[in-house]
């Protein structure tokens, strides 16, 4: 029996291949991804691993059959993994549509994760930051520690694309007396460090 270390490294390593191009892990992936399309089980040790390489390397034939999947999964373990994976897509052209599934479909007790998802990927960066600003009043609207964690995954690094607009924008927010303003502040103070 392997540590537990050594089973969560795998599926982070896996997650990553694709960005190291270590194409044996990528191909491996994409095996147990189109796999599990046809039905075969995924072992839940590289779950998010496989899903998150298939989003990023397999384009709209995977994110398509994540958001599908999303409707049926059985578990929130699984729905996490699944949303997880849909902000990896490595195709701006997606990006409208992981916006409007987020949005629409993502409960909010978990919209946050594929917008922290999406943080986390330089691609989506621009775009992230440019729906942040179009959309905060309809998110300002979330629960505050769902709010909280949208902004924190979107200002902290996407907001270095546009760092006025974001900066304005939160301070409005902090003269508004936001619920969410000890958030602001910590946002604010990421987003200066991720601008050294």
């Amino acid at each position: 029996r392997e540590p537990h270390p050594v089973s969560r490294l795998r599926d982070k390593i896996l997650a990553h291949a694709e960005d190291f191009a270590c194409q044996s892990a990528v191909d491996f992936a994409k095996a147990e991804f189109e796999a599990h399309q046809k039905g075969e089980p995924l072992h839940p040790d590289i779950a998010a691993g496989v899903l998150q390489t298939a989003a990023k390397t397999m384009g709209f034939n995977a994110i398509n059959w994540i958001f599908n999947r999303f409707d049926k999964a059985e578990t929130e373990h699984e729905r996490i993994n699944l949303l997880s994976a849909v902000g990896c897509a490595a195709d701006l052209g997606q990006f409208e549509s992981i916006l409007d599934f987020t949005l629409k479909k993502v409960p909010e007790r978990i919209r946050h994760i594929p917008v922290a998802s999406l943080g986390a990927n330089s691609v989506m960066l621009d775009s992230l930051v440019d729906a942040y600003l179009e959309n905060r009043k309809e998110l300002e609207n979330l629960h505050p520690i769902i709010y909280e964690r949208v902004l924190l995954s979107v200002v902290s690094v996407a907001g270095t694309r546009a760092p006025s607009a974001i900066r304005e924008d939160l301070e409005i927010q902090k003269s508004a007396k936001s619920p969410v303003s000890a958030a602001i502040d910590l946002a604010l103070e990421r987003l200066a460090v991720n601008l050294r």
